[in-house]
Order: structure tokens, then sequence, then C-alpha cells
């Protein structure tokens, strides 16, 4: 959908309720403004608790950055306009002592790490990171309180190593939610203290794969998630005292689709309500052939009118990702939509300004 806003603006200062609006934008041609940097550390480095930073789409990494002061990252999201089709990168976000900072629409990152050496007196809290794609979330040596991870993807890189794709040890992390992403490679969670891991879809590598495991996992509520080609064995660790409801799995490897998981001497708990060996009958879920360029556009999950799936969750949604309090948007083929701010494709400025105007941008945009 074409966007056409007119704004009228005095100088380049966006204050929205005592909150900076900057922009970090390392495209070459990138517009020049009080609150505009050239490097996203340096927009964080001059931002006040409670500012958002736009990370304008660009085919350069913005490398890594530290985040000391609660913020709101925005970017552009998964899977940006064809006519834009640069993404917000970012390759690794180090998450200090900055309570209450959001990360929403970066893509390609390796490590979004926790609470990484800010004092073991420091609690670290209420952190959400949405519409994301990463390969690792990591939760460091600071207790940590009320993270949610949604709707986001993952992905592999050579050399990454089998680590757990969300690790939030239950050592020192509380109040986990981890809602409505697709993953697709490494340990599935490490997690404990009642999380609560739903509405995700798991991928693995083929019919019958045997690929893909939970690292620890205690006392966790798991529910309304799709297991599909991917099992739910873990893989060392503990894994004791979750309760596993409403999820399905399908073409996992023979006796490892259960739910709740067996053959383990912990104790775990089956809430009811759990589709074993059921096909959830989506459009199209690609196989996995090579982890490192997994085709995401290619998925279709709209659910056949049949599928057991539709309002077949706890709350009478739909298991898996289209399901729950953060369902994943589709667009028209069925694939993941990314987030819905607007990219900027056109800015019209006039030649012209007489003394004391206004000054007065038309700015054309689609909408993700």
């Amino acid at each position: 959908m074409r966007l056409l806003l007119t704004m009228a603006l005095i100088g380049l200062t966006f204050i929205v309720q005592a909150q900076t609006i900057r922009v970090a934008n390392n495209n070459a041609n990138a517009p020049e403004g009080a609150y505009v940097y050239p490097t996203l550390q340096e927009a964080l480095d001059a931002a006040d608790p409670g500012d958002s930073i736009y990370v304008a789409p660009s085919p350069t990494s913005y490398g890594s950055v530290e985040v000391h002061t609660p913020v709101t990252l925005v970017g552009v999201g998964l899977f940006p306009d064809a006519e834009s089709p640069n993404v917000s990168s970012v390759y690794r976000i180090n998450v200090y002592n900055a309570s209450g900072t959001r990360i929403n629409g970066i893509s390609n990152v390796r490590h979004i790490q926790l609470g990484i050496n800010a004092g073991s007196a420091y609690t670290l809290s209420d952190i959400i990171i949405e519409n994301c794609h990463f390969a690792q979330i990591r939760g460091y040596w600071n207790r940590i309180e009320n993270i949610r991870v949604s709707n986001c993807i993952n992905f592999s890189y050579p050399g990454q190593g089998d680590y757990s794709v969300v690790g939030l040890p239950s050592a020192n992390v509380f109040g986990t939610i981890i809602a409505n992403n697709i993953f697709t490679v490494g340990r599935m969670v490490t997690a404990g203290n009642n999380a609560v891991i739903k509405n995700n879809l798991f991928v693995g590598y083929g019919p019958n794969s045997n690929r893909g495991d939970w690292g620890s996992l205690d006392n966790c509520l798991v529910f309304n998630n799709i297991y599909y080609r991917r099992n739910t064995i873990y893989s060392g660790g503990t894994f004791d005292l979750n309760t596993f409801s409403n999820n399905m799995t399908f073409q996992t490897f023979p006796e490892s689709g259960a739910m709740p998981p067996l053959g383990y001497p912990q104790q775990n708990f089956d809430g009811g309500g759990n589709l074993e060996y059921t096909d959830p009958m989506y459009g199209n879920v690609p196989v996995i052939s090579d982890p490192y360029t997994y085709n995401y556009k290619a998925l279709d999950l709209r659910l056949d009118p049949t599928s057991p799936a539709l309002n077949g969750g706890t709350d009478g949604t739909d298991i898996g990702p289209t399901g729950g309090a953060f369902p994943f948007m589709l667009k028209n083929g069925g694939s993941p939509k990314g987030t819905t701010i607007p990219v900027i494709v056109e800015t019209v400025v006039p030649a012209h300004l007489n003394e004391g105007e206004p000054l007065k941008i038309t700015i054309k945009a689609t909408s993700n």
C-alpha cells in the first residue's frame, strides 16, 4: 500500500511526549540534522532514557553496538517492500543496564546479549525483542526479569556452534515469554522459572528428521507450538517439571514427536490437547537443505480450512504462530509479514523557501 504523507516541519527535531526520535543512517546519501547520526552507536550514545532510534535500512550493517540507556530501536522489519529491499542490519547488540529497552525490526543480528557485565547487583528488566531476524539471544550474569521474544525468525551462520537459539537459563532469568516465533536451526530454547513458550513454529530438516532439540528446560509452560519435521527431545542438562498442552508434531523422527517428550528420568506433564504426528496443513513449509540460506519468504503459513490447528489452541485461537496474543501477520501469499512502519522511498523538498515560512516536505512511503 502506498502512503502519501504531507508534513509541516520546523527544523529537523521530532519530539513526542518528551521523547526524542533519533535517526541512525549510514547510507551515502543520508540527510543531515541535529538528530541524525552516521552510526547507530553515536545515536545510542546521544540518547536519553525513553528515546526512540529509527535504524534506516541500508546495504551496510551498523556493526556491533552497546545499549546503556533504555531506548526503543526501530528497524524496517523482517521483509521490506520489494521496492526497498534493504533491511536494518546490526551485527551484535549488547544490552547492559538498560531496563525497558525494546528492539523491533532489526535484521541479521548474530547475537543479542542481555545483562552483560553490568554488575551482579543489577537487575535487567522489561526487555522486548520483536519482529527481528537473529541467530542467538543469550542472558548473561545479571538477574533478568520480564523478557518477551515474539514475532522473530532465527537464522544460522557458519561457525555458530551448537547453542540454544534463545538461551535464558533458569539460574537468573525470570518472567520469560517466547511467543509466535519461527525457529529453524540450533537447539530451540533454554529456559526455566515458569517461562511461557507458546505459539511458535519449530521447523526441522525433513521428513522423519532427528535434528533439533531443546536445551535445558525446567518448570516451563509449553503450549500451542508446532514442531514441523522437528523432534521434541532435549540434548542435555535438565528437563524437568514442564507442562505441555495443545502442541502439534508432524513428520518427526519415530518416537521423538511424543508430547510430552518420552524417555527421560525427569518428570514432565501432559496438560492435554496435544496432537502427535498430525499435519497442520500449511500451504508450504520448505525443507531446510542449507541452514545458512533458508528461504523464509517461501513459507506459506495459511492453514487449510480443515486444519486441526485452526482454533485448536488453549485460548481458542490457532495453534502455531498465527494464533495467540502476538499473531504473526501474513502477506497475501501466506509468507510472514514484518513490521508495519512505512519505508520512505521519496522525499520532496521545495526548491525555494521564503523567510519565516514553515518548511513543507512531501514524503512518499510504502508500508511493509
